[in-house]
């Protein structure tokens, strides 16, 4: 991109608080030393198709091929921040906060919603029968699947900053200021809420029958998903470096305290493993075992009972996508990698580069549609062939 002196400018996408406060500024975001607004132009279809690389020998090569890219509308310079699948439906929201439906069969739009500004944040998708809950950190917007039709809003009476959390009636967030709250969608308002110090900024995850939070402080809860009462507490000592991973009835957390620990679901401690650095990497449970990337020997799987692994490899990083034909496949957005490996041994069995993607998605953890996505908002389907 060039700026009106035709000196060449370097891209990149303004941060929403960066525009805000250019806004009120009344100066604008600049580039260059200019003083001009400097943003990413409108991608078109084919532009963004050209950022996303797709080598389909390689994905034949896992057992996968291409069945389409969707473009669903994104802000410029935006990218996809959530992603719902289902045999009827693929539901995205994008950085600009519009929410849209892909056709699972052909990829193409169904309908796209607007829902705010673009200094409005949203926390995540969830889904609800024919409606899509699409929330951001103070509303919850409800859309018709079937036509993207606004069929209802409800205010949230707390700031959330997690993911929703659906379990029956209830919306379940975690906020930034350690609470962790329950929305009832049929009363339309605050079920419960229990509050402990430090921001809550992972998912929450199902843990047996319990909901577990990890906060920045490093508490560990587990509370009762009808009433908000404690079920059980515990600690870390540090940020968690992932999101939470749950299995076997357990809570797997790795953390900024150089630790992977496994908690059951009432707070008690069944394992820790000290490593020798900060983990950044979220774990991933997947049929009876653990599985996630440390920083002294790469990819591991584990027993969810111990805190030794079954097999290590250090040539591998990244997290679990899925499994395709007996084979474990992992992505690592450092090197933008889809590797295949033996799930047994932990051998690699193939590596495809991916340019321009940033996160890979299974619809079903065996032998699912994978779906990729790219930094420009393309959505890439590849189904399983024989």
């Amino acid at each position: 991109m060039t700026n009106r002196s035709g000196r060449s400018c370097p891209v990149g996408r303004p941060t929403k608080a960066a525009f805000l406060v250019a806004v009120l500024a009344g100066v604008g975001l600049t580039g260059c030393g200019t003083g001009e607004v400097v943003l990413p132009p409108p991608m078109t279809a084919d532009d963004r198709a050209a950022e996303f690389q797709i080598d389909e020998g390689g994905f034949a090569s896992l057992g996968y091929r291409l069945d389409w890219r969707g473009f669903p509308p994104v802000e410029r310079g935006g990218r996809i921040e959530s992603i719902l699948t289902s045999p009827d439906a693929i539901v995205v929201h994008e950085s600009g906060n519009a929410t849209s439906v892909l056709e699972p069969t052909t990829g193409a739009v169904r309908w796209s919603n607007a829902l705010s500004n673009t200094l409005t944040r949203f926390v995540g998708l969830a889904r609800r029968d024919g409606v899509v809950l699409s929330t951001s950190e103070s509303e919850i917007f409800q859309l018709a699947v079937a036509t993207g039709e606004l069929v209802g809003r409800q205010p949230l009476e707390r700031v959330v900053n997690t993911p929703p959390l659906l379990l029956g009636d209830l919306l379940i967030f975690g906020t930034a200021r350690g609470e962790v709250i329950a929305h009832s969608l049929g009363y339309r308002l605050t079920a419960w809420a229990f509050g402990t110090p430090g921001a809550i900024d992972h998912p929450l995850v199902v843990v047996g029958g319990a909901v577990g939070a990890v906060t920045q402080t490093g508490a560990v809860l587990f509370l009762d998903p009808g009433t908000g009462s404690l079920v059980g507490r515990n600690r870390i000592f540090g940020p968690p470096g992932g999101d939470p991973a749950t299995g076997a009835n357990l809570m797997f957390v790795a953390s900024t305290d150089q630790s992977l620990y496994a908690f059951a679901g009432n707070g008690g401690a069944i394992w820790r493993l000290r490593t020798g650095a900060p983990l950044t990497t979220p774990p991933a449970f997947h049929a009876g075992r653990l599985y996630v990337e440390l920083p002294d020997s790469g990819f591991n799987a584990f027993d969810p009972m111990s805190s030794t692994p079954a097999w290590s490899n250090p040539q591998v990083q990244g997290v679990l996508v899925g499994e395709r034909k007996g084979s474990l496949l992992v992505w690592d957005a450092a090197s933008s990698t889809l590797s295949q490996v033996e799930k047994i041994t932990g051998d690699v069995l193939a590596r495809v580069p991916v340019p321009g993607a940033e996160r890979f998605v299974a619809d079903s953890p065996v032998d699912g549609n994978l779906f990729g996505l790219s930094r420009w908002g393309v959505v890439a389907k590849f189904s399983p062939r024989d």
